[in-house]
């Protein structure tokens, strides 16, 4: 994992992809030291195993996806997943809360956790991310949009060694540290969220068509690629896969339903519609009650 993620990373540079942000330019640069590598499901096989919680990939799979699921349920989705590779002397990460998406604050329970894979030691010396120890709590106790009476602890920066995954809720303050020594310092985090949210990368758009074609139900659930009530394409959102949808705007032929009348043409109603190509208006064709050329277009 380590040396895909590495690969991937020095492949973007090369090709003048690489994706510079999460913390400010050092003064007089247009770019941050900060290098991140988006969209890894796309990037190794190594990444859909995290994705999916299996242990031919990730030893403490079932581990991880027990901790994750008692903390913001079973049904979570993945919400984004990036690697961060730190070099020399970066300004660090304002600190700040992932679950902030929300404009509010809850003490009940957490809505996103953070899976944080650590692929190299990391301490102070290298800019362990910096967290508020306490701070989930502390942030969230005096209620949405009350001032904080309470002096925070000071930011420690995390220590552990190469190949710990540690998991933390959304509500806890942190950020990425300064990393004083000469190699970079890469971690990958997964963020998970409760299924109502939005997530952060639209991975539907993102995912490779591939992926999409060979993944099994739980690989396309936690990407958002089977929506159960939201998310979905034309009423595509009961749980049904919305790869077809997906794979005939890739191909450019994607026709969205419009205007329509039982008056309407024939080559007007028997149109190649998107819908046709998803999983329930392909399941329902044979049985549509009407239809003036049933078998017209099938997926």
């Amino acid at each position: 994992m380590s040396a895909r993620v590495r690969d991937q990373a020095a492949g973007e540079r090369k090709a003048g992809i690489a994706s510079w942000m999460g913390t400010e330019p050092v003064p007089g640069e247009k770019l941050t030291t900060t290098q991140f590598v988006h969209c890894l499901i796309n990037k190794g096989e190594q990444f859909l195993h995290c994705v999916e919680h299996n242990t031919n990939g990730v030893q403490a799979a079932h581990v991880i996806e027990r901790l994750v699921s008692e903390s913001i349920g079973e049904r979570f989705l993945m919400s984004s997943f990036i690697a961060i590779i730190t070099n020399k002397h970066n300004l660090p990460q304002a600190l700040h809360q992932d679950q902030a998406i929300a404009p509010f604050q809850d003490m009940a329970a957490p809505y996103t956790c953070n899976t944080m894979f650590i692929l190299d030691d990391m301490g102070p010396h290298n800019g362990g991310t910096l967290v508020v120890p306490g701070s989930h709590k502390l942030l969230s106790a005096p209620g949405t949009g009350q001032p904080l009476d309470t002096p925070l602890p000071p930011a420690i920066n995390l220590s552990a060694p190469a190949g710990t995954v540690m998991i933390f809720e959304g509500r806890l303050l942190h950020g990425t540290g300064v990393n004083r020594s000469d190699a970079a310092r890469t971690v990958l985090v997964m963020n998970s969220i409760k299924p109502f949210m939005h997530q952060q990368e639209l991975h539907l758009f993102s995912a490779h068509s591939s992926i999409l074609e060979n993944a099994s139900d739980k690989l396309l659930y936690r990407p958002g690629a089977m929506p159960t009530g939201l998310g979905g394409i034309e009423g595509a959102w009961n749980g049904d896969r919305i790869v077809g949808q997906r794979l005939t705007m890739e191909q450019g032929n994607y026709l969205a339903v419009g205007e329509l009348s039982p008056h309407s043409s024939k080559q007007g109603l028997t149109q190649n519609f998107g819908y046709r190509h998803s999983e329930v208006g392909t399941r329902q064709a044979p049985y549509q009650p009407e239809g003036t050329d049933k078998n017209s277009t099938t997926f």
